[in-house]
């Protein structure tokens, strides 16, 4: 079964995670992305880089995020 518009959230800014983002923020079927990480700066910065449309410090607020795919 092939699903569209996915919502990823992204947790962790560092080595996987930036992988994960980058390859999310790239896939066509990715319509949300969100990144989160316990520095708000490396969030940001990644969020930026790959594309992401929320970025936060709670890791919480982006798996919980309405956009995000169940």
């Amino acid at each position: 079964m092939k699903q569209t518009n996915l919502g990823i959230a992204v947790v962790g800014a560092g080595r996987i995670g930036t992988l994960r983002a980058r390859l999310a923020g790239k896939h066509p079927a990715v319509r949300f992305l969100a990144v989160s990480d316990r520095d708000p700066t490396r969030a940001r910065a990644l969020a930026e880089e790959a594309g992401a449309n929320l970025h936060s410090g709670s890791n919480e607020e982006i798996i919980n995020h309405p956009d995000v795919t169940p």
